[in-house]
């Protein structure tokens, strides 16, 4: 385990004068990849979720941001939460729909995207690729809602319970 946490922390490569690790390199790549099945609401987006935030678990730690390291296990544990919401049987066969927003999960939704204004930590931390993608979460999560939003108004609405 040592050994993969050591390879993980250790450089790929360098960009703009600052090394990025593996996690780093992989994180972007989970990261970027899972918010673009998400859009899509694909099944797949939430394993990939998972490596992604053990993937930044590893980096923040390394980078001594302990409280995103801590958000990373808040978004595992909720990502563990929502694939069994997904997987569960409903009262409804067939597909899981994309439904209104209830109160309490715009509450969690804001609490998350404060942890993206974060960017500018991750910038002051040399954590360049991790910042950019940041800013590419913001892209692909308005891009979903976009295709959420169309889902929506093509079919009557799901109120939330």
């Amino acid at each position: 385990m040592q050994d993969i946490l050591s390879l993980l922390q250790s450089p790929a490569f360098s960009a703009w004068g600052a090394p990025v690790s593996w996690a780093e390199l992989f994180g972007l790549i989970s990261g970027a990849l899972c918010v673009w099945l998400v859009a899509r609401q694909n099944i797949w987006s939430w394993p990939i979720g998972l490596l992604n935030n053990a993937l930044f678990f590893v980096l923040f730690i390394a980078a001594k941001l302990y409280g995103d390291a801590a958000l990373q296990v808040v978004f595992a544990i909720l990502a563990v939460y929502g694939w069994y919401q997904w997987l569960r049987p409903s009262q409804q066969q067939g597909l899981m729909r994309v439904r209104r927003t209830t109160e309490r999960e715009w509450t969690m939704l804001a609490m998350c995207g404060l942890a993206g204004i974060a960017a500018a930590t991750y910038i002051s931390r040399s954590l360049f690729l991790t910042a950019i993608l940041y800013a590419g979460f913001l892209l692909l999560c308005v891009m979903g809602l976009h295709s959420w939003s169309r889902d929506l108004t093509s079919r009557p609405v799901e109120q939330p319970a």
